[in-house]
């Protein structure tokens, strides 16, 4: 009798990931590699030592800022590694061939050709999301988040090329010159760009309109293309580049935060709408809603968590606020009849997760109860908030019936009478 040794497909999936992100680094490099080949070629190597360092500078300030801007859901790590290697990698070196091949064919200046292609390249990398990671590309806002991060991997390396050929051109004046105008004053103009093909994404995604999931992609990428076209233009046919920057760039860059705000607080409104149906089947307690409906509620229950347990308390309340979260986003997905096939699989996870991070916070939470009010059952000035199978053809059912927690909170967080579901 033979005898194979033990199944681990742990151990194999574990493989098989690192061999796809061993992959992927690869391709990234090699479109990065052949961009500094071309720079080289044509300026030779030492602009690089100058380049190269002046471009990283303005990375990480991008960066934090549209992770800042995604606390809520925060995107998994590797899906921003992504998303910054695809426009630092793979996005510049299709636009090379791209912006020199159609501008000979058409005969036209590669300037007016580059945000046809440009955006074009960027935005496929967010269209690969959309196609491959579907279940985690939820809206507007990832649309963002994704699309700024490509936009900050494409403007990286193509700082390098326009920083290191004005040090070779015009020495260290014009490369500093020019990492005042992109690194300084627009570092956020590829992200911006970009982020307007991810606003037309994270729409298509959430709309039932079929029409509208075409337009809307593509009016966000038109709008996109007009943007960059304006700033390239305007160089071009001699218009001031300061006129241009104070007024188009600026009140378009103070819309757009504007818009990402509003984005933002749409996704709260999808926590007040759907977590109420948990807290009334006992998963959640009402006044922990506020911890997980509200950015300041949020912030505070992870302070107290910080105070109350240390690493591990905080660790568990980022772990349940983002359970919650999920559990919101999924249950809106389903309320649009998207992902239905696992959704009762899903939520038990999620649910599982969120279970297990409240044995870890609760009995700190009810040993010191917040507050001097007593804690109301439910909102006060009205009935608590309907909880029923969700508005769409086939049908969400209510969450099973939950633990149930005791009347308790987490010190600093407001009440639950001031908080308000829609």
């Amino acid at each position: 009798m033979s005898v194979s040794g033990p199944y681990r497909p742990a151990r194999s999936a574990n493989a098989q990931r690192v061999l796809k992100w061993v992959a992927i680094t690869a391709v990234f490099l090699i479109g990065f590699l052949y961009v500094m080949a071309v720079i080289v070629g044509g300026i030779g190597v030492a602009p690089l030592f100058i380049g190269l360092p002046l471009a990283i500078l303005p990375v990480p300030v991008v960066i934090a800022t549209f992770m800042w801007l995604d606390r809520l859901e925060p995107e998994p790590i590797g899906f921003l590694v992504f998303a910054f290697g695809w426009g630092a990698g793979v996005a510049t070196f299709l636009a090379i061939f791209l912006n020199q091949g159609v501008g000979a064919l058409l005969g036209v200046p590669g300037t007016l050709v580059a945000p046809f292609a440009e955006e074009a390249v960027k935005g496929l990398g967010l269209l690969v999301f959309v196609l491959l990671r579907r279940r985690e590309f939820d809206g507007v806002v990832d649309g963002i988040v994704l699309g700024g991060i490509i936009g900050a991997g494409f403007a990286f390396t193509e700082n390098i090329l326009y920083i290191s050929t004005q040090f070779a051109e015009l020495g260290v004046g014009g490369a500093v010159g020019q990492f005042l105008l992109r690194g300084v004053f627009r570092p956020f103009a590829h992200p911006l760009y970009t982020s307007l093909t991810g606003i037309g994404l994270g729409v298509a995604v959430t709309t039932r309109n079929p029409a509208l999931k075409v337009l809307a992609p593509v009016g966000g990428w038109s709008a996109g293309v007009l943007l960059h076209l304006i700033w390239n233009g305007s160089g071009y046919l001699g218009i001031s580049i300061l006129v241009t920057y104070v007024l188009v760039m600026v009140p378009v860059f103070v819309g757009w935060l504007l818009l990402v705000q509003w984005s933002r607080r749409m996704e709260l409104k999808v926590l007040e709408r759907h977590l109420p149906a948990y807290a009334a089947a006992g998963w959640i307690a009402n006044w922990e809603l506020p911890a997980l409906c509200t950015f300041p509620g949020r912030k505070r229950a992870r302070d107290w968590a910080k105070r109350t347990l240390g690493d591990r308390g905080k660790r568990a309340m980022i772990d349940l606020q983002l359970a919650a979260t999920e559990l919101a986003f999924l249950r809106e997905k389903a309320s649009r009849g998207q992902d239905l096939h696992d959704f009762s699989q899903r939520e038990q996870q999620l649910l599982g997760l969120l279970s297990a991070r409240k044995q870890i916070l609760q009995p700190a939470a009810a040993q010191q109860p917040f507050g001097t009010a007593p804690i109301p059952t439910q909102p006060s000035g009205g009935p608590p908030p309907p909880v029923g199978p969700l508005s769409h053809p086939d049908g969400v059912s209510l969450p099973p019936p939950g633990p149930s927690y005791p009347p308790s909170g987490y010190p600093g967080v407001p009440p639950q009478d001031s908080y308000r579901t829609p």
